[in-house]
């Protein structure tokens, strides 16, 4: 009784009643992401952030290592970082007609005369041959944002069983090539990825 006077007294002065919109929830006729799960030398466990959107159409992940460097003091190895991330993918049954995913990858390249860095990404399906690959490269001197931006088509996926998880992996590699006694630095900070995918015959698991 209290609440339904205190809701007409606000709605007498003129205040809007504030309701709490539902979550969108992943729509089971289509593809979503489930879950997400990464290793590598640039993202050791606990390093990275995996985030997955309410209706599993958008991923991220937030890397705090993902930086190949060289420089005096610098190990050898740091020159080339990476991370394995596997994304695994709801699907309803029937076949897979289409499946892309656009990436999204930012960071900072910093480089001096003599050296030489890349970014790459690399996809694929398990149990898939076909490997889909894109890069960028810097020469030095160099110092500036980059973002590098890299569209995964994978096509004709049959999907056995009422419903399915197809794991799709992606890799990406930064890499510094020149003196190691230059001091260069390529810090990944993120892949931002957006999945969209087409079924015949779709049925909800």
């Amino acid at each position: 009784m209290r609440r339904s006077l205190l809701m007409l007294a606000l709605m007498a002065v003129g205040v809007p009643a504030v309701t709490s919109p539902a979550a969108a929830a992943p729509d089971p006729n289509s593809v979503y992401v489930g879950s997400i799960i990464y290793g590598g030398s640039g993202c050791p466990q606990g390093t990275a952030g995996p985030t997955i959107s309410d209706d599993g159409h958008h991923f991220s992940v937030t890397f705090d290592r993902l930086v190949a460097r060289t420089g005096p003091g610098v190990p050898l190895t740091e020159n080339r970082r990476f991370c394995q991330i596997g994304v695994n993918l709801h699907v309803p049954r029937g076949l897979l007609a289409a499946l892309t995913v656009d990436l999204v990858i930012p960071g900072h390249v910093s480089l001096p005369a003599g050296t030489t860095a890349s970014v790459r990404s690399t996809a694929y399906a398990s149990g898939q041959a076909v490997q889909v690959s894109d890069a960028m490269s810097f020469s030095g001197p160099v110092a500036s944002d980059f973002r590098l931006v890299h569209t995964v088509r994978i096509l004709d996926l049959s999907v056995p069983g009422p419903c399915a998880i197809l794991l799709v992996n992606f890799n990406t590699e930064a890499r510094i090539t020149g003196p190691s006694s230059s001091s260069a630095q390529l810090t990944v900070d993120s892949i931002d990825g957006t999945v969209a995918g087409s079924s015949i015959l779709a049925l909800p698991c």
